[in-house]
């Protein structure tokens, strides 16, 4: 069946046609673009054909959430929501939720964030008062922390006896007994004791999320969630359930793995693909954990670096060697200057040793000093950015880096440098909400419009900057269907309609825009 949208404002993302009325759409793939006339006028004399008539309506590609953890944005649905205002607000959740459960079973949320809460980071106790029967893990917003009661500490086995893992804490009281806070791989312990869903509800819960995804005009997503997502995801394949599109990361504990099977980055179909090796070069912002160069504001803690630069390089080459590129989580500026150092030496080592090498990641690129900007120009690595975090970043970023932050979600400088910039959510750290992202990277602003004028107004970039960031840039990395991500003939016809144009309306007003419909391979699949 032909396909035929006219009387529309396509904008296509092709810099030599950037503009266009209407589309031919055959078989999933775009044939022809042009005016009305054009397209109208070629098809007059074949029955075959559905014509839609999209009243001047805006079209753009389908947007990439280029860093989602798909699996856990689809059992967060789930969760408890503690993203509140108050800690007051937050435990009431809880109780509400404890109340509803049978003794024994266990209490899950996510999204506290103890920098905008007046009271303060909690603790075990005031857990333990509003669940004592009932075991409760509660993630913070940047999941690098939890918040959990006595009965959920006991299920792991952690005492006042018990030592921290390798690049993790466990937060004690005075008397040395765990307070209820663990950070980084911490909080692991916990989730080994967490009931494990089966493929078949995993596969149920990630099916379901994929409306939610379209509803807000996400077509293609790149999923840093592990074995169980993939699992699913191949079973969600295999019975032709998955809609979207999914470029796969792979785990470093799976590195070894992939390289005996022969997995190589891009293997796959443009409906499941191999992406990047995902691995940790330092904790977060929220937590005090991510690795500075610096002490944080009124501290002396620099944050945690969770490789040396001599073991990350080790894996670069293992990876480069076996055609897997990296996607590698870094935040800090210290932990910034210690891969784009390593990528660095790695080029050398693949020129001596004739070695094609793959654009890499840095996943976050939160703090970085502008002299690292610079040298990681020119190294092939995509800054792999999540704009909405800055909304929510602002209080924690000002206590914890002060000045620095001039240097904070620098997408303008970025650009300016020609690396390469691709946008996502995290979620669900953060909503998969690409509207809300680009208000964040143009406004520089929460969602309530403030800081008045911008945060750093300096590193706001452009509309039009901001939606290549979620869509074209995205599929000119390794991992990525080449023929996504603009809106000309011979690439698949992924695109959303929206209510409003928006290179057009006040770019205060972009978080008001909402997808009317959203096509991937030519089918209608989502429509308000």
């Amino acid at each position: 069946m032909k396909t035929i949208l006219f009387n529309t404002n396509i904008f296509t993302q092709d810099i030599r046609h950037p503009l266009a009325e209407a589309m031919l759409i055959d078989e999933g793939v775009i044939r022809t673009v042009g005016t009305n006339d054009d397209i109208l006028s070629i098809t007059t004399t074949d029955s075959n054909i559905k014509k839609f008539d999209l009243e001047k309506q805006t079209v753009l590609p389908g947007f990439t959430d280029a860093h989602l953890h798909l699996r856990h944005l689809a059992i967060n649905q789930q969760k408890v929501d503690c993203e509140t205002q108050t800690r007051k607000e937050c435990l009431k959740r809880i109780e509400k939720r404890v109340k509803e459960q049978r003794p024994g079973e266990w209490i899950l949320g996510h999204g506290w964030n103890h920098h905008i809460w007046p009271e303060g980071i909690g603790n075990v106790e005031i857990l333990d008062q509003i669940s004592p029967e009932n075991p409760v893990y509660l993630t913070n917003k940047s999941l690098h922390g939890a918040w959990v009661n006595s009965l959920a500490l006991q299920k792991a086995g952690i005492s006042s006896a018990s030592s921290a893992p390798e690049g993790g804490i466990i937060g004690r009281g005075i008397s040395g007994n765990p307070n209820g806070i663990l950070l980084e791989s911490a909080i692991n312990l916990i989730g080994s004791v967490l009931p494990v869903p089966s493929l078949a509800e995993a596969a149920e819960s990630i099916h379901n999320i994929q409306n939610y995804l379209f509803k807000h005009g996400i077509t293609t997503v790149h999923d840093f969630d592990r074995r169980l997502s993939f699992t699913a995801l191949q079973e969600l394949d295999r019975n032709k359930l998955l809609k979207v599109g999914v470029v796969k990361s792979v785990p470093l504990e799976s590195l070894d793995a992939a390289i005996t099977l022969g997995l190589q980055t891009g293997l796959g179909s443009s409906k499941l693909m191999i992406g990047s090796v995902k691995l940790f070069m330092d904790g977060a912002l929220g937590t005090q954990t991510a690795a500075m160069l610096e002490p944080y504001e009124n501290s002396n803690d620099k944050g945690l670096l969770l490789l040396c630069e001599e073991d990350l390089f080790e894996i670069a080459v293992n990876a480069s060697e076996n055609k897997l590129s990296l996607a590698i989580h870094s935040i800090g500026d210290h932990a910034n200057r210690v891969v784009i150092k390593v990528i660095g030496r790695l080029r050398d080592y693949e020129q001596k040793n004739n070695i094609i090498g793959l654009q890499h990641r840095i996943e976050h690129l939160q703090n970085i000093t502008q002299p690292d900007l610079s040298k990681m120009a020119g190294l092939g690595i995509t800054a792999s950015m999540q704009p909405l975090q800055l909304s929510s970043d602002i209080p924690a970023a000002d206590h914890n880096w002060g000045a620095r932050n001039k240097n904070t979600f620098a997408f303008r400088s970025v650009i300016d440098h020609n690396i390469p910039l691709i946008f996502g959510s995290d979620a669900p750290v953060e909503k998969p909400d690409c509207f809300a992202g680009l208000h964040a990277a143009v406004n520089r602003t929460n969602q309530s419009h403030l800081p008045e004028n911008g945060w750093y107004s300096e590193q706001k970039i452009t509309v039009e900057e901001a939606v290549r960031a979620f869509t074209t840039t995205a599929y000119k990395i390794p991992g990525a269907v080449e023929n996504k991500g603009l809106l000309v003939p011979g690439y698949q016809a992924d695109l959303i309609v929206l209510d409003h144009n928006l290179y057009e309306i006040p770019q205060e007003t972009i978080l008001d825009t909402r997808v009317i419909a959203t096509m991937i391979g030519g089918d209608w699949v989502w429509q308000r």
